[in-house]
């Protein structure tokens, strides 16, 4: 039957065979749930696609093959595990059994995992019978056989392993990988080689591995050299992949290592990057002397690529250079051409910017540019004799530059301080400087400073003065205000002056704000605001809300009255500016003609009795004249109190409706008695509903009456019932989930989980593992189970059920 999935690769139309034949099975086997048939099916499609893989789909030799699978899969495993040979050869003249042609094509391409899996899952999900049995039959030969086994394991056992074949016995021992071997053993035991014959292989292998150890270490020790290296680190690489002793890996690992402490020169670079790639495989440590050669020869090989003229090639340069002599590296010949390139460019540069200054350029320009060439062509090594002229030339532009920005005083403090900060990069002396500045910078703050006491003591006798027009700038506190914020930016940006100065000019500058502000001088307030942060002094937390309020009233009163959602940005500007406090200037009266006047059309425009009371909530706020309202207020508490009487008739099932009915009546001013009287009888409904549950649930492992307990009491505790009030609900609920389930409880135990939030109770380890088990079972049991990720899922579930200890539904 398997004969036309045997020719061919599995297509769409050939998956329906499977289905219908997994069903018949289904049908034929009650104590299965449609699972196992679909795992061996599975197994059987593997073996099917392996054979494909190796050109097995054509001729009437792939059909023979097909039909005596199992027979001949016994055969040859009865006769691989006697130590008789086995031929495995892909002429298609030769007579070749059909596992050994399975053996051969599967090992070719790689499928023996893939067999291994589809037995694993089978197992795991309980399958059993003919065909798995052939399956692993064919794994034991596979295993025995493995390509890499065959290459890397045999070839030293000899004899001395009955289960080996011929083929073990001739095998060479060319093409050592310790790694293919380790995987060829565990092919070997996951497929159900006897255990013995494993650990003897095993054995035979680290002997083997244990003198070629010793032998590489003798080598090195004798003659070091790239090859002997190499070998010396494959064996301690194969040594740790095969588990040989750690006392031999130790010892070979530091013969490797004294060949790293040697004094390496500019002739054994390639040496030294060959064995640091040898060392990446045996773990051993490398001194720091040596360590970032390879990488060092990497970054100036890179460097040489580099075309000629590009825009980064200098950077190149100058990267790789430096990662070389962070590396200690020496001074090879790649070395001196990555060099000589970088030095011609920066000679380059330098000739260009030897020539004097433009009249179209700047001397900050001119001095800059020539820093630049000089830390470049100090950083490749130029001599310092050599650059003397150049760092003249750079200082006497820098003088220039910190002259021009100082003729003016402290009105240009930002150029100042990059004028120093030019005069420090070129090495120009900077005490007499220093000496002028600090002078300037302590009288500007100490004269601010006393400006501002004086003029806030004036202003305190004549409010007057705090009285500003839109532009600031025309009084005199204003005038004051700010010399003292630039002073103290100065004194900051240039470090010129002492922390008492600085201290005292704070202080004066936080006492500007110790007055009374009103709408009247509230543009001198916000003239201050602003230099806050050049004085580096916090605002009043409350005054700097008021700022920021202020700035959406301004916003609210610049939006079009008629864009969408304009009237809820003047409602929510005139309730901000209300709880802040905001003095009634010019934009806040705007917004709030403009806020009544959305207020009114939204109460005449109310349907429901909820958009009725915001309406009013937002005509109260904006400062509406509330006598014209007194009609409607007195309908929405109508109003109010019908919806408060309709949900006295309403199901209890959710909580919200009758909040919101409670939480309407009180914006509406419904009398307290009426309201308090509708909660104590809804709360009575919901203490019925809780007492009628539990008598349900009391001894019942009923998933419908658990999850109406847990309902009913998470529906009281928002209703009003009180903590004590469901305590004994809760001991219930506690109580059922510490009784003895069996299979058919597991839909009890999976709701009792699903609803232990609701009533706030807490369920044990085993339960909570047992209800997620459930929940995964219970999906596959209804899902139609026609690919490989899907069935790896089902195994899954069912893995997961058995260690979980669930009891089987």
């Amino acid at each position: 039957w398997l004969k036309p999935f045997w020719l061919k690769p599995i297509r769409p139309k050939s998956r329906f065979f499977f289905r219908s034949l997994a069903a018949g099975m289904a049908r034929s086997s009650p104590r299965c749930h449609g699972l196992w048939p679909l795992l061996l099916i599975s197994v059987n499609m593997l073996f099917v696609q392996a054979a494909d893989l190796g050109g097995l789909a054509t001729g009437s030799k792939a059909s023979a093959t097909a039909r005596s699978l199992s027979a001949a899969s016994s055969s040859a495993s009865a006769r691989r595990l006697s130590g008789d040979t086995v031929p495995v050869t892909t002429d298609t003249t030769t007579t070749t059994t059909p596992a050994v042609v399975v053996v051969q094509v599967v090992a070719e391409k790689m499928a023996m995992p893939i067999l291994l899996e589809a037995l694993e899952m089978a197992k795991a999900a309980g399958v059993s019978g003919g065909t798995t049995a052939a399956a692993e039959s064919v794994a034991k030969v596979l295993a025995a056989a493995d390509v890499h086994l065959l290459a890397e394991v045999a070839a030293v056992t000899g004899d001395a392993l009955p289960g080996m074949s011929a083929e073990f016995k001739h095998a060479s021992h060319s093409g050592w990988n310790a790694k293919a071997v380790n995987e060829a053993l565990k092919h070997a035991a996951r497929a159900g080689v006897p255990e013995q014959e494993i650990q003897a292989a095993r054995s035979v292998v680290q002997i083997k591995v244990q003198t070629w150890l010793s032998t590489a270490a003798e080598a090195v020790s004798s003659a070091r050299s790239n090859h002997n290296m190499h070998d010396l680190a494959l064996a301690i690489e194969s040594a740790t992949t095969l588990g040989v002793s750690d006392a031999a890996i130790m010892v070979a690992t530091a013969t490797f290592e004294e060949q790293l402490q040697a004094n390496f020169s500019a002739a054994d670079v390639e040496f030294v990057e060959h064995i640091l790639v040898c060392a990446e495989r045996t773990r051993a440590k490398v001194p720091d002397s040596i360590a970032g050669w390879k990488g060092a020869v990497a970054a100036l090989n890179a460097a040489l690529d580099v075309p000629e003229g590009s825009s980064y090639a200098y950077q190149t340069y100058l990267e790789a250079l430096q990662r070389a002599s962070a590396a200690s590296f020496p001074a090879t010949e790649t070395f001196a051409q990555v060099e000589a390139a970088a030095k011609a460019i920066v000679f380059a540069q330098m000739d260009e910017a030897s020539i004097a200054r433009g009249d179209d350029e700047s001397f900050h320009s001119h001095a800059t540019r020539l820093m630049e060439a000089l830390e470049r062509a100090a950083t490749v090594g130029f001599n310092e004799t050599l650059l003397a002229p150049m760092r003249a030339q750079a200082r006497q532009s820098a003088e220039t530059v910190l002259q021009q920005a100082m003729a003016n005083g402290l009105s240009r403090v930002a150029e100042i301080s990059r004028a120093m900060s030019l005069a420090r990069r070129t090495g120009v002396s900077m005490d007499e400087m220093h000496q002028t500045l600090r002078g300037q910078v302590q009288a500007a703050l100490q004269s601010a400073t006393s400006a501002s006491i004086t003029s806030s003591s004036s202003a305190a006798d004549d409010p007057g003065n705090r009285r500003l027009s839109s532009s600031p700038s025309g009084s005199a506190l204003s005038e004051t205000a700010e010399q003292l914020a630039d002073a103290i930016y100065a004194a900051l940006l240039l470090r010129q002056a002492t922390q008492e100065d600085l201290d005292a000019a704070k202080q004066a500058f936080q006492a500007l704000f110790e007055i009374d502000f009103t709408v009247d001088n509230f543009t001198y307030l916000e003239f201050l605001l602003s230099l806050c942060d050049k004085a580096h002094v916090p605002p009043p937390a409350n005054l700097q809300q008021w700022h920021e309020v202020a700035k959406g009233v301004r916003e609210a009163a610049g939006t079009d009255v008629s864009s969408n959602g304009a009237c809820q940005m003047f409602h929510e500007a005139v309730r901000r500016s209300t709880d802040v406090g905001l003095p009634a200037i010019s934009e806040l009266l705007e917004v709030k003609a403009r806020a009544q006047a959305c207020a009114s059309t939204e109460v005449s425009e109310a349907v429901q009795v909820s958009e009725l009371l915001r309406a009013l909530s937002d005509a109260r706020a904006s400062g509406l004249d509330m006598t014209a309202l007194a009609s409607v207020e007195s309908q929405a508490r109508t109003l109010a109190a019908e919806k408060l009487a309709r949900s006295l008739t309403l199901e209890l099932k959710d909580a919200r409706p009758f909040i919101d009915a409670w939480e309407v009546a009180e914006v509406a001013g419904v009398p307290a008695q009426d309201i308090t009287a509708a909660r104590a009888s809804v709360k009575g409904r919901a203490v019925a509903r809780v007492t009628t549950a539990m008598t349900a649930a009391d001894g019942m492992k009923s998933a419908e009456a658990i999850k109406e307990l847990g309902e009913a009491m998470k529906l009281g505790l928002k209703l009003g019932m009180s903590q004590p009030e469901v305590a004994a609900a809760r001991a219930l609920y506690s109580r059922q989930l510490e009784a003895d389930f069996v299979g058919v409880d597991m839909a009890f135990v999976e709701q009792a989980f699903e609803s232990a939030d609701a009533a706030k109770v807490t369920v044990p380890a085993d339960l909570i593992s047992w209800a997620f088990a459930f929940k995964k079972v219970s999906h596959f049991s209804t899902e139609t189970i026609d690919d490989k990720l899907t069935m790896q899922l089902a195994v899954e579930a069912l893995d997961f059920a058995r260690s979980s200890g669930m009891p089987e539904p």
